[in-house]
């Protein structure tokens, strides 16, 4: 077994675009990509894991199928019980009006409901370069919504509402956002020419 550590919220890492899966890197990586997900999936008895969160930043995630409504709709055969949907595209079909509970492994402790669309569009391509557009409607395709946010550096308390956010950020000290370089440079700058003008009254 090849678990690997998953990243907690506010590590930097679970932030920012994913990269595709490349040619050369479905030779050389994908297979032993896709163990790592399902190996440290199993291990914390998880429904979904995207690479991001097991420090892959590629556009990869796996899903068990005991825990899907229809597994059958993603028309690929699971792999040891677990689905791998590789550089995804996905659209809503209709609005995020359907509400659910979620949780996340790199969220550790708190569960929020959150609005999702109860239908969805996905391209994606599996482990054995079978491209596949399907129709997910339902549990299904929030479950496919929350691990395709991780690629693109989401998290599902990203999308809380602001009563919620308050609550999160309280109970978990969310630390301020550090400021870029140019930023902290600006702030110098302001304080000098704020300097200069009184020592010129």
């Amino acid at each position: 077994m090849t678990a690997r550590l998953i990243l907690k919220f506010p590590d930097k890492r679970l932030r920012g675009n994913s990269d595709p899966v490349t040619d050369d890197e479905y030779e050389t990586n994908v297979n032993q990509w896709c163990q790592d997900l399902r190996d440290t999936m199993v291990a914390n008895a998880g429904l979904g894991l995207a690479g991001p969160q097991i420090g892959i930043k590629k556009k990869i995630f796996a899903v068990d199928v005991k825990d899907l409504d229809n597994p059958g709709a993603f028309l690929q055969e699971p792999k040891d019980g677990v689905l791998y949907v590789i550089n995804p595209v996905l659209s809503l079909v209709e609005k995020e009006t359907h509400g659910s509970v979620e949780a996340c492994f790199s969220v550790p402790g708190v569960m929020y409901k959150v609005k999702r669309s109860p239908v969805i569009d996905l391209s994606y391509i599996t482990p054995q370069k079978q491209s596949i557009s399907v129709r997910i409607v339902g549990e299904d395709a929030v479950v496919i919504q929350h691990e395709y946010d991780h690629l693109v550096g989401k998290l599902f308390i990203d999308r809380l509402n602001p009563f919620d956010k308050k609550q999160f950020a309280k109970l978990h000290k969310v630390p301020k956002k550090e400021k870029s370089e140019e930023e902290i440079n600006q702030l110098r700058e302001q304080r000098r020419a704020k300097a200069r003008a009184k020592r010129k009254k």
